[in-house]
C-alpha cells in the first residue's frame, strides 16, 4: 500500500463525521463559502489551518485505535 492509497489522517471516514466539533463544522462553512464566492487564496488558507490544527480530530483517531 503506498501513501495514495491511504486516507490523510485529519479526514474521518463517514461515519466519524458526526463526531466533528462546532470549530472543525464552522471552518468548513467558511471554506464552502470562500468557494462559492471564488475567494481561492482564503479555501487555501482555511485547508492550511484545518490540516495543521486537529481540533478534536486526535481524540476521534485515539479511540479508533482501542
Amino acid at each position: 500500500m503506498n501513501r495514495k492509497d491511504r486516507r490523510s489522517p485529519w479526514l474521518l471516514s463517514w461515519n466519524e463525521r458526526f463526531l466533528r466539533n462546532g470549530k472543525t463544522k464552522k471552518t468548513e462553512a467558511q471554506i464552502l463559502e470562500a468557494k462559492r464566492q471564488g475567494n481561492w487564496a482564503e479555501v487555501i488558507k482555511l485547508k492550511h489551518l484545518l490540516r495543521k490544527v486537529w481540533w478534536g480530530y486526535k481524540k476521534i483517531i485515539n479511540n479508533r485505535n482501542d
